[in-house]
């Protein structure tokens, strides 16, 4: 169901959709929602975890809905306005703590601004002191 929203909204905003996969079961997934003609996409990208920068975010990404944590996580770290789609506690909780907004089936699709990069940033300087904090208790022993 959300593949067609996502569909219906970009076709309504004159945007283009790309697939990234972090697995290949995502592109497989994303392969099938296309061929039933739920979901038209310009292309689906594939994350290989041993090539550097390999989950570049193409050019132009504007607005991103996700799943997979990570997806989310990455989303929301390189700025780019995020709604998530919690199959699983964890994305839950992410989109929780950094008010990330969701999506439930049934919901129209809204992809509002950025609202959670303001949070990003106090997250790496509170990661940032308790790393420092540490390994300088660590010396103290």
């Amino acid at each position: 169901q959300v593949a067609e929203k996502v569909g219906e909204y970009a076709r309504s905003r004159g945007l283009s959709v790309r697939g990234i996969a972090l697995a290949e079961e995502d592109a497989r997934t994303m392969e099938e929602l296309a061929c039933r003609g739920l979901l038209e996409l310009e292309g689906i990208d594939r994350w290989d975890p041993g090539a550097r920068d390999s989950l570049a975010f193409p050019g132009g990404c504007r607005e991103a809905v996700g799943m997979r944590l990570h997806f989310c996580i990455l989303s929301a770290m390189a700025g780019i306005p995020l709604l998530a789609v919690p199959y699983d506690p964890k994305v839950q909780g992410f989109a929780e703590m950094l008010n990330v907004p969701t999506w439930k089936p049934g919901m129209q699709l809204s992809i509002p601004a950025a609202v959670c990069l303001q949070k990003i940033s106090g997250l790496r300087e509170d990661v940032g002191r308790i790393f420092r904090e540490t390994y300088l208790s660590l010396g103290e022993r």
